[in-house]
């Protein structure tokens, strides 16, 4: 590895892990590998390059070090829970459905078209062009309203919009997972089903997940996607 930005990236990851695992270093103890390199690349840039050009190195460095970690919020739903800085999950998860560019993943025990404003972010985002699938719990369970909505959605918009059904002859197995996954960069988790007690009635409460972690949700659920325990809905 030659770029001094990769170097940089590459010593605060593998320091950041070290952190993790070890804590403060203690005093008179020899440093760690990465920290003799990075002082030793910093050292050599600094001499080559001058201090504005070792700043604008350790300023890319940083940049491209905070790609490769998690930043983790909360939301959440209920009136004893709002305030002191969380966000609701509606707010939230309407924000991230405004964001999306590309693709939507929605797992759901249940979904309702009770709150109005996620399906309409949902609908905006399919007519715009992103493509959005839903695995949704038990589907022919689901309410009627929420089978007409997707069956619409699935005629008017074939192609970006794909359903599919977790379907169990065991009693014991289901899906209960709520995760919505936008980009597989930002993934919200948490108890609320997508319907108006989960968004506006009940006490919830939900992770949002910024960073590497939300690709790793994506990527469940893609292999989710593949089990036999689920199968393609049909267009209606």
């Amino acid at each position: 590895m030659t770029d001094p930005v990769a170097i940089v990236c590459a010593c605060l990851e593998e320091g950041f892990r070290w952190a993790q695992g070890h804590g403060t270093a203690s005093e008179g103890q020899d440093p760690p590998e990465w920290a003799r390199r990075l002082s030793a690349m910093l050292a050599r840039a600094l001499s080559a390059r001058g201090e504005s050009a070792l700043a604008g190195l350790l300023a890319m460095g940083v940049r491209d070090f905070s790609q490769t970690i998690d930043r983790v919020a909360l939301a959440v739903t209920g009136e004893a829970w709002l305030g002191g800085g969380v966000p609701a999950v509606e707010r939230v998860l309407a924000e991230m459905l405004t964001s999306a560019e590309r693709e939507i993943l929605v797992t759901a025990y249940t979904m309702t078209p009770g709150s109005g404003r996620i399906w309409d972010e949902l609908e905006r985002a399919v007519v715009t062009g992103v493509r959005c699938r839903f695995v949704l719990n038990q589907l022919r369970d689901q309410p009627a309203e929420t089978q007409a909505l997707l069956g619409r959605l699935m005629r008017e918009h074939a192609g970006n919009v794909e359903v599919y059904d977790f379907r169990s002859d065991q009693n014991t197995e289901g899906l209960h997972a709520k995760a919505v996954v936008v980009d597989r960069r930002v993934a919200l988790i948490g108890s609320a089903n997508l319907s108006f007690r989960g968004m506006v009635g009940a006490h919830e409460m939900a992770a949002i997940l910024r960073g590497p972690s939300a690709a790793l949700v994506a990527g469940s659920i893609d292999r989710l996607v593949l089990s036999s325990l689920v199968r393609k809905g049909e267009r209606r």
